[in-house]
């Protein structure tokens, strides 16, 4: 066989994140003509020590579920001396080495370790979808008539088929992961380096699926990419009611 006949084939674009460069919604142009930029909280430990929150103890879903409340990056707006979501993204990113160091802020990133240390409070881990708003997702899909979904892994080509019932409480999604329907008409998935996901669907879906749970973020436009926040018309990126 030769080698190029080996190659993998383009993955479903039902089922895996949109590709860095280019527009979000210009990747899934006829899949998904809607996208929506979901913001993953900060995390406010009620009952978890904040040492527990490093790579070697990091809490487990259940006890994120129990153990902790959601804090919006709209807050981190109004008690910080940031000016917008795209300054937080900037900064998380910032924090984990995401961006070449032209486009790094210290500052930004100062500015969210300070008000971690302020407010008590720990920054999302980027490319997971937060284990703390699992459940609330799998319900969001139950509400809209799902009963059953994919789980599948970043690059479509492994994927496992659930019940909804059979995930909440359990540490189910792969790292990097993506939930899609059956009817391949929704698509929560996480780009690798990101602290949002990606909620993709018709606009009549979507627009469901948001007003079934307490989500924070914006509505994608024709030219918001995976790094919208470093593109100068989406510098004072505001929140959208769904």
């Amino acid at each position: 066989m030769k080698a190029e006949e080996r190659d993998a084939p383009e993955p479903d674009r039902y089922a895996v994140c949109a590709s860095e460069g280019s527009p979000i919604l210009e990747f899934y142009r006829g899949v998904f003509d809607s996208c929506f930029v979901l913001l993953h909280p900060f995390i406010k430990p009620n009952t978890i020590p904040i040492a527990r929150f490093c790579s070697d103890s990091y809490p487990s879903k259940m006890e994120l579920k129990n153990g902790t409340e959601p804090v919006s990056w709209m807050h981190i707006l109004e008690v910080s001396n940031l000016q917008s979501l795209a300054q937080i993204d900037v900064g998380l990113r910032t924090g984990i080495c995401g961006l070449r160091e032209v486009n790094e802020n210290r500052d930004y990133e100062a500015e969210i370790s300070r008000i971690e240390q302020m407010e008590n409070i720990v920054r999302p881990v980027e490319g997971c979808l937060p284990e703390m708003i699992q459940d609330r997702i799998l319900s969001s899909l139950q509400e809209m008539g799902y009963r059953c979904v994919w789980i599948g892994d970043e690059f479509g080509s492994g994927r496992e088929f659930h019940g909804i019932d059979d995930l909440k409480d359990t540490d189910f999604m792969p790292i990097h992961g993506s939930i899609f329907t059956p009817d391949h008409r929704v698509l929560i998935t996480t780009h690798w380096d990101s602290h949002f996901s990606l909620v993709c669907s018709d606009r009549g879906r979507l627009k469901s699926f948001l007003s079934t749970g307490d989500y924070e973020g914006f509505w994608c436009e024709d030219d918001t990419e995976i790094y919208w926040s470093l593109r100068s018309k989406n510098t004072l990126a505001e929140l959208d009611a769904p």
